[in-house]
């Protein structure tokens, strides 16, 4: 929002060589990037407590949080290419993020909730991303469970990513 509303920096941005998938995708890796920082830390800090099982787990789970953290920004990315105004985002927060935060399974199973809010906190992104990571850290791994979760976050985050270009692309009108 900042880059668009209040700095103008993408306008700047495509008046140079730069194409909107560039800028797209050099923001994406910068995400990337603060999302793998994050996560590097925080495995660095739990390790020491002995909770995870499986070193190789453990890598591969800090690939997953990269991927979730991505599915998360090209989708929000997206949906704020579109506002015209910085309003959007509380509804984001109070309708989106805290529940999505809560029912993750994160910290409890998703099985104590009733029926259809298990239902919904199956198909969100963050469920499959905490129960992926779940199985890895504690080497668990139900390689067919694992394959499913990882091909949701693969096509959330296609679809968001292909959302942002368009969303970007209108919003710029290039």
């Amino acid at each position: 929002m900042g880059m668009l509303k209040w700095h103008s920096t993408y306008y700047a941005m495509i008046a140079s060589p730069l194409s909107v998938l560039d800028i797209v995708n050099a923001h994406l890796l910068f995400v990337g990037f603060r999302v793998a920082s994050t996560s590097a830390v925080f495995f660095a800090v739990m390790a020491p407590f002995g909770v995870f099982e499986s070193t190789v787990g453990v890598l591969l789970a800090f690939l997953v949080c990269i991927l979730i953290g991505l599915a998360f920004a090209t989708s929000i990315y997206a949906y704020s290419a579109r506002l015209k105004n910085e309003a959007g985002f509380a509804l984001v927060f109070r309708v989106l993020v805290i529940p999505l935060f809560l029912f993750s399974g994160a910290f409890f199973p998703v099985s104590n909730l009733p029926d259809s809010l298990e239902w919904i906190a199956i198909i969100t992104p963050l469920w499959n991303g905490v129960d992926l990571v779940r199985m890895l850290v504690l080497d668990q791994v139900d390689v067919t469970v694992a394959m499913l979760h990882l091909a949701y976050l693969l096509v959330f985050t296609a679809i968001g990513w292909w959302l942002a270009v368009a969303s970007l692309t209108k919003r710029l009108e290039v």
